[in-house]
């Protein structure tokens, strides 16, 4: 079994991949930075109760945390499972998929990663996918023939980092909840819908960008934990956006770990049958 691992600004994910098959397995161990102790145990604990196997053979991964989160996570998974975790960056090449970054090793690993997670998940139509994290990253994803092509994205404050913001910078300013209106009445709701309407905006800029590169309806795929927060604003605008470029109308879709997803793509190519 290889162990796939995915490092964000706040948390860990973590999946399996059997050589030989054609997907991951979709059992997924979510931990804070703080709980990375955790993570040998948890994956035992998953692997017993889905038959994985015993034997962690290899690891994959990808981090955009600190040097310190990685060297932690690699004493862990040398102690537990004497392994260490080969790190890949946006620069690592993939069958099938064009990076048009102008210095792919600058890119997030994790972004190219679930670049190489959604491919061919819509067929040969665009993908745009809006991930909802500590940032939020809007990333579009063409296809030319047989070749994926990342043609890039946006970078922006995620929900909950816009609202510590509001929060943090102000004298005044609540930590607003997630109630959203047209014409908010009160401050929580301000802010609340200013946030999510700030999301949704940067997600249908780039749903017309692409449509206008490509001449095709993308497909929009959404990830990340401040999906909730924004869900609303983004399907009712998407539609609207859907709707004025006289398109048919289709929400987006949520997709649990688009990067992990990328790793077992990554992993199951010839030139990484070795992990160890």
């Amino acid at each position: 079994m290889i162990l796939l691992i995915d490092v964000g600004n706040t948390r860990i994910k973590a999946g399996f991949f059997q050589p030989g098959q054609a997907i991951r397995n979709p059992c997924v161990v979510t931990l804070l930075h703080d709980q990375i102790h955790r993570l040998p145990e948890q994956v035992r604990t998953l692997c017993r109760q889905h038959a994985l196997g015993d034997r962690i053979a290899g690891a994959l991964g990808v981090s955009v945390a600190s040097e310190t989160v990685g060297h932690h996570l690699d004493e862990h998974l040398k102690n537990a499972f004497d392994i260490q975790a080969r790190w890949l960056d946006g620069a690592t090449p993939v069958p099938g998929m064009v990076n048009h970054y102008d210095n792919p090793a600058r890119l997030g690993a994790d972004r190219w990663l679930a670049m190489v997670g959604i491919a061919g998940l819509a067929g040969d139509e665009p993908v745009l996918l809006a991930t909802f994290g500590t940032a939020t990253t809007v990333d579009a994803l063409s296809k030319q023939g047989e070749t994926h092509h990342f043609l890039g994205g946006l970078i922006l404050p995620g929900p909950d980092l816009m609202r510590h913001a509001l929060t943090s910078g102000t004298a005044r300013l609540p930590h607003a909840d997630i109630t959203l209106a047209a014409f908010p009445c009160h401050t929580h709701q301000a802010i609340a819908t200013g946030i999510a309407a700030a999301q949704a905006g940067a997600v249908c800029r780039q749903y017309s960008a692409l449509f206008r590169q490509t001449g095709r309806p993308p497909v929009v795929l959404c990830s990340g934990g401040g999906w909730p927060a924004v869900e609303a604003e983004i399907q009712a605008s998407l539609l609207d956006r859907q709707r004025e470029l006289k398109l048919p109308q289709r929400e987006a879709r949520w997709i649990e770990a688009p990067v992990l997803d990328g790793l077992a793509r990554v992993a199951s190519s010839a030139q990484h049958d070795t992990l160890r």
